[in-house]
């Protein structure tokens, strides 16, 4: 049995999407409740399964809290640094981790 990937995500995208599942609101009647949590490395270098626990463990909370009817800020729910500028680091340096560690330090 294959997992029809294109199928069922675009199912799933069109629900949330109708029903709003993920848009923000600006109800500033609701009391404030603001989850922080550090990016995982840039260059995944070193990651274990400490990193989505933690991860998983706030993303749980900050879901009950709107639940609970809270105003959630939880901003680690994007790829700050960007799965395509990794790849393309990782395609043009004979050691992607260096590298990656040595352009951005450029910009510092």
């Amino acid at each position: 049995m294959s997992y029809n990937f294109r199928e069922i995500e675009k199912k799933w995208q069109n629900k949330w999407y109708q029903e709003g599942t993920f848009n923000a609101k600006d109800d500033f009647t609701k009391k404030k409740w603001y989850g922080l949590i550090e990016f995982p490395y840039p260059s995944g270098q070193g990651l274990h399964v400490g990193h989505p626990r933690s991860y998983t463990a706030l993303d749980i909370i900050a879901r009950k809290k709107r639940m609970e009817g809270y105003n959630v800020l939880y901003p680690i729910g994007f790829d700050a640094f960007g799965l395509e500028r990794l790849i393309q680091q990782t395609q043009n340096t004979t050691n992607g981790h260096n590298g990656y560690l040595f352009n951005y330090s450029k910009r510092a």
